[in-house]
């Protein structure tokens, strides 16, 4: 199935809307980390996510899902700046967070 890379810009508000975004996203097929060739996972930037998902309608209907999720456990509403959605194919990553790939 083809990955898809969002990154996307939030409004600053109080109480901050990343982390309902983020743990919404998380529980809607998105990740934060991504696994690579070296067998290990590599977390990524800040408002970053990668999904797996059959297409890019797919994959966009569920990033639009995160916001009403989000935005019911905050409280408020929240204000999407930006976003950029792209399919998947390789990559470099530097992070300064990473974890081995756990053994089967």
């Amino acid at each position: 199935m083809p990955k898809f890379l969002v990154t996307y810009d939030l409004k600053n508000a109080t109480p901050s809307p990343y982390v309902p975004f983020r743990d919404a996203a998380i529980k809607l097929g998105w990740s934060v980390w991504q696994l690579i060739s070296d067998g290990n996972w590599y977390r990524l930037p800040n408002t970053t996510l990668i999904g797996e998902f059959t297409d890019m309608a797919t994959a966009d209907k569920s990033f639009d899902a995160i916001k009403p999720a989000a935005e019911k456990v905050l409280g408020h509403a929240i204000t999407l700046e930006k976003q950029i959605l792209v399919l998947y194919t390789k990559s470099l990553i530097l992070s300064d967070q990473k974890q081995p790939a756990k053994s089967t």
